[in-house]
């Protein structure tokens, strides 16, 4: 990192309503997902954002109360921000584990002092970290639940493979001969 230090920091709350209703295949059914969103600011004016989220509220009050406690640390100490972090991190989360909570709110300020020393020195933080120059395959992950009729993954699927997907994400249940049926059906409707 080019060792900006960090002027202020922000964490906010978001809740972001799934409209339907995800089942994934047997989990708990998710009705949202809060976002805890960190901002930095350097003490040349640039922003760095980074974000975490949970499913359906669980543990967000933690993952917040953590980033914030990370970002007060970071505008607190001049030292350059990876330095700060890393004190931090082997002492508060070496002390409490750097898993779960701990895990999630370091991502969310790590990603925000990345994106921050990006726009420091005028690059994206896709080049910043080391964007590859030729395409990756990917695939279409969303919308093809265990909990959704053959119709509804047909409909899904066609669209994803309209929109130029080459692969999907299809979730399965636990019947083996029911598995087989949509799978077979969807390769069927979205020609892939």
């Amino acid at each position: 990192m080019t060792g900006t230090t960090v002027h202020s920091g922000r964490v906010e709350l978001v809740r972001l309503p799934m409209r339907p209703l995800i089942n994934a295949g047997g989990a708990n059914e998710i009705a949202f997902l809060d976002l805890v969103l960190v901002t930095l600011r350097g003490d040349s004016g640039e922003i760095g954002e980074g974000l975490a989220y949970t499913i359906n509220g669980v543990g967000i009050g933690q993952v917040a109360l953590a980033a914030r406690d990370m970002c007060d640390e970071l505008t607190a100490d001049k030292r350059p921000p990876d330095v700060v972090l890393a004190t931090y991190v082997k002492g508060f989360l070496g002390f409490y584990g750097a898993s779960g909570v701990a895990l999630s709110a370091r991502a969310a300020v790590e990603e925000a002092l990345w994106d921050l020393d990006a726009r420091t020195i005028g690059i994206s933080i896709a080049r910043r970290l080391g964007v590859r120059s030729r395409p990756l395959p990917v695939y279409f992950s969303g919308g093809l639940w265990a909990d959704r009729s053959v119709d509804e993954l047909c409909a899904t699927a066609s669209d994803a493979v309209g929109l130029g997907f080459r692969g999907l994400k299809l979730r399965l249940g636990s019947d083996m001969a029911v598995n087989v049926e949509r799978v077979r059906r969807v390769r069927e409707c979205a020609s892939c």
